[in-house]
């Protein structure tokens, strides 16, 4: 017997004082809930009645405020500000049990496991500029900071800053192309778990109280076209990031003659990827058309200091 349950529920208040100025509040909370019975006989020995229970449930509240801002500081001049914060608390439990007996007769398992209770706290705080000219010419610039309980003790506050520039260009009235180019840097916290220590049976699992954030950074450029106002479009982008800090699960051996495999998750070390994507749509009457085209090279660079997986 499996029973899978999953919620969401959310709600939006919006106030806007003016028709510049604008207040978004969001709340949410969204959960999962796993419950598995395994039964029947597995036949394994004469008087087998080995069962299987597990038990999973992961929670999340989330709150996020945004406003934004419209300003026309001159007749040629258009600003867009803005700012928020978005705070989210993510609860985690998982526990397994085999061998099992009917439950009408009490009996305990013979084999355990129970994942510690996890509690991932997540805040970040954002503001972006954007600075028009003569509807042409646009000046973008932001910044987000965040900070995660599951990240090594020693990062703090993770930093990232983006910056882009996109001039429009007319090349008579059906034609118009954009340059753009573009700075960027992402962030994704380890997962819950990653950094900490487990065991069952079959493995442990080292903690590393220093394991980072997988970071992305980089710069593209590019252009738009546009013909007869998105009767055809055509987007080019060329782009050379460094995937800093990737996390994988590095197998550390298995220690003395026994069969429980010793494993930590470590960060890698810097992948760069350079590529091109493409792509082109067409509008005609009621139909759209839409074609892509993506190539990527991807080369690990240089590793991290401490890693010791099989790259």
């Amino acid at each position: 017997d499996d029973h899978v349950g999953n919620r969401l529920l959310g709600a939006t208040l919006t106030y806007a004082p003016s028709a510049r100025w604008q207040h978004v509040l969001t709340l949410g909370q969204n959960g999962l809930d796993l419950n598995t019975d395994e039964y029947a006989p597995q036949n394994a020995f004469p008087g087998d009645t080995l069962r299987s229970a597990e038990v999973e449930t992961d929670d999340q509240v989330t709150a996020r405020y945004v406003t934004s801002l419209n300003t026309a500081p001159s007749a040629r001049v258009t600003s867009t500000t803005t700012a928020g914060v978005d705070v989210t608390r993510r609860t985690h439990n998982y526990y397994q049990a085999n061998g099992l007996a009917d439950p009408q007769s009490g009996s305990s398992a013979a084999n355990t496991y129970i994942q510690a209770y996890r509690v991932t706290r997540n805040t970040g705080v954002f503001a972006q500029q954007v600075l028009g000219f003569g509807n042409r010419l646009f000046l973008t610039g932001g910044v987000r900071a965040e900070n995660n309980n599951n990240v090594g003790g020693d990062e703090g506050l993770i930093w990232a800053p983006r910056a882009g520039l996109a001039y429009t260009i007319a090349l008579g009235e059906r034609l118009a192309v954009k340059p753009r180019v573009s700075y960027g840097k992402s962030i994704r916290p380890p997962q819950p778990g990653q950094a900490g220590s487990a065991q069952n049976a079959f493995q442990i699992q080292r903690p590393n109280p220093n394991l980072r954030p997988e970071v992305q950074l980089g710069t593209d450029a590019g252009f738009d076209l546009d013909f007869r106002h998105g009767t055809l479009t055509l987007e080019a982008t060329y782009f050379d990031q460094d995937a800093k800090d990737l996390i994988g699960n590095v197998n550390l051996g298995t220690p003395g003659q026994g069969t429980v495999v010793t494993t930590q998750y470590q960060n890698v070390g810097r992948v760069n990827n350079k590529g091109v994507e493409l792509a082109v749509g067409a509008n005609v009457s009621r139909v759209d058309l839409h074609a892509s085209f993506t190539s990527v090279r991807s080369r690990i660079e240089s590793l991290a200091a401490g890693y010791t997986g099989d790259q």
